[in-house]
């Protein structure tokens, strides 16, 4: 039994629909506030953030394939 592995997935299961919640907050927030610019950060900050939460393995291929194309 892999503890790590297991605690990793039920982290990300639980997580999701918390960060889908938060995101809609945020953006109903913003979209109240009528602030154009900080509409357009957070949704490139929260498409980075999905990213993240949904597809974490992929997130890390595509940073390490970056930082492999500018360091190297």
């Amino acid at each position: 039994m892999n503890f790590g592995q297991n605690f990793f997935e039920w982290v990300s299961m639980n997580l999701q629909p918390i960060a889908l919640v938060a995101i809609v907050a945020a953006g109903i927030w913003l979209l109240l506030k009528r602030s154009l610019v900080q509409i357009i950060t957070f949704v490139v900050v929260a498409v980075f953030g999905i990213g993240f939460v949904f597809a974490p393995d992929v997130a890390k291929n595509v940073f390490v394939d970056l930082f492999n194309t500018l360091f190297n």
